[in-house]
C-alpha cells in the first residue's frame, strides 16, 4: 500500500520536505508507517515521544489500521502565544 506522509513545523525542517510517499506491506498500522519514516529520517527519533499523528485529518494512535492512499500527518508539539 502507498501512504502519503505530511510533515509540519520542526518535523518538516528535519525531514527537509513537507511530504513523502512510503510503501508498506498490508496489513499496516500507523506504528508501521512511523517506523518506516524514522528509518528514512532517523533524526526525527528525538521527537518520537512527542509527536502526534493524524490519518485523513483525524487524530490516530499507533495501532490504528491504515488503508491504501491514506494521508498520515506527523504533528510535532506546538507552542506559542
Amino acid at each position: 500500500m502507498i501512504i502519503a506522509v505530511r510533515f509540519y513545523a520542526i518535523s518538516r525542517e528535519i525531514a527537509g520536505t513537507d511530504q513523502i510517499k512510503i510503501e508498506l506491506k498490508e496489513p499496516a498500522c500507523v506504528g508501521d508507517a512511523v517506523d518506516a519514516v524514522l528509518t528514512k529520517y532517523p533524526k526525527l527519533g528525538s521527537l518520537k515521544n512527542h509527536l502526534r499523528y493524524a490519518i485523513d485529518n483525524d487524530f490516530a494512535d499507533l495501532t490504528q489500521k491504515l488503508k491504501n492512499n491514506q494521508e498520515l500527518c506527523v504533528i510535532p508539539p506546538v507552542s506559542g502565544g
